[in-house]
């Protein structure tokens, strides 16, 4: 198994490009966020490029309602001549793939009432013949902007792991997995029956003796709550945030609550989407999840753990230090009302996804020409 960390959206698009053209029997892609510019269309061109016997491509249907971390359809969106020009640029996108052979479905369509629009599949994916790819980076021109990491696994099993995971969400019939090998572990959820699956994942913090370090724009319950059992343990944890947060009040929470509990917290340049955990220095931890609410209850996720000592330090060295990340004080920044509001919103979130995962659903994957 080799295992490659790769940071930024120039050199994972290098990278993928050229296993992508030497793929020969498959080409799997998928993304929550697959936009009609520049950044999703240079992948539509690999794809379309690709002679690989078998190439599809999954999309949620976030994309559908979300362009550019703005609304485009609904009671809020307020469509403007370029968010109009990019949705039509999108349509003909996937259109234009389908036209070259390629297959195209929708995952997680939101219903009629947006009840369903909490469970995204967040799962970013690339699988050829051999070579898979897991991580952060969404396939859009603001995502591509982001300092974000994907990881390039050379290894048949996963490879093929990940391609049954694949063709179940194609069926519309996804399910929580895990692969076990040796010094590895992964795990696919489904977001049907998450918190049963989070406890591997939860075993792992509680092994750690040392130190825990977290990067994720986003993290949130009950992540922090096990970093802070942990903590009480005498681990020392240190959270990574952006200083230029997307999702302000998300990051005001994960501010204050590592601030409360003795975490050290250093805020980093700009927006970083990068996701991933150090735990002992031993075992790195990476995939899609943020470590939030929304991926422990509803979302599909992709979570590995590697023991390495050397992945661990290319990821600090490669990934984290660019980050030129500052310390925090130990007071926060926010205003007691901010932090307030906060906690309050996103603790009614938690609830209210509770209560919508109550509500029957049937259908996980639509075609391609029913939702854009």
């Amino acid at each position: 198994m080799k295992i490659k960390l790769i940071s930024g959206s120039r050199d994972f698009v290098s990278e993928a490009r050229r296993d992508i053209r030497a793929a020969n029997s498959r080409c799997y892609v998928q993304a929550m966020t697959f936009e009609g510019d520049s950044a999703g269309k240079s992948i539509a061109d690999m794809l379309k490029d690709s002679a690989a016997n078998d190439r599809r491509m999954l999309v949620d249907a976030y994309s559908r309602y979300i362009m550019s971390d703005k609304v485009i359809a609904g009671p809020f969106a307020r469509l403007s001549t370029a968010q109009k020009r990019e949705l039509d640029d999108t349509i003909s996108m996937f259109a234009e793939l389908e036209s070259h052979g390629i297959g195209v479905r929708v995952t997680n369509p939101v219903g009629l009432l947006w009840q369903f629009f909490p469970s995204r599949n967040h799962k970013k994916l690339i699988v050829t013949d051999d070579v898979s790819y897991i991580g952060g980076i969404n396939f859009s021109d603001h995502n591509f902007e982001w300092h974000d990491m994907m990881v390039r696994i050379e290894n048949k099993e996963i490879a093929d792991f990940l391609s049954k995971d694949f063709e179940r969400s194609w069926q519309g019939q996804p399910q929580d997995a895990c692969l076990e090998l040796d010094e590895f572990f992964l795990l696919s959820l489904s977001g049907q029956t998450n918190p049963r699956t989070w406890l591997k994942f939860r075993s792992q913090i509680e092994k750690a003796t040392e130190k825990i370090e977290v990067v994720s724009p986003y993290i949130t319950y009950p992540f922090l709550a096990w970093l802070k059992d942990a903590s009480k343990r005498g681990v020392e944890i240190v959270i990574y945030l952006p200083a230029q947060n997307n999702k302000g009040l998300v990051g005001d929470y994960a501010e204050n609550y590592a601030l409360r509990h003795g975490f050290t917290v250093k805020k980093t340049q700009g927006m970083s989407h990068t996701k991933g955990m150090c735990i002992d220095e031993k075992w790195l931890v990476f995939g899609s999840s943020n470590f939030d609410f929304v991926s422990y209850y509803t979302q599909a996720e992709y979570l590995a753990v590697l023991e390495s000592r050397g992945a661990v330090k290319t990821f600090l060295n490669e990934i984290l230090s660019p980050l030129e990340a500052v310390e925090r004080s130990r007071k926060s920044s926010s205003s007691f009302f901010s932090r307030l509001m906060a906690t309050i919103m996103l603790r009614l979130a938690g609830i209210g996804i509770c209560l919508l995962k109550l509500i029957p659903r049937r259908t996980w994957v639509q075609d391609r020409s029913s939702v854009f």
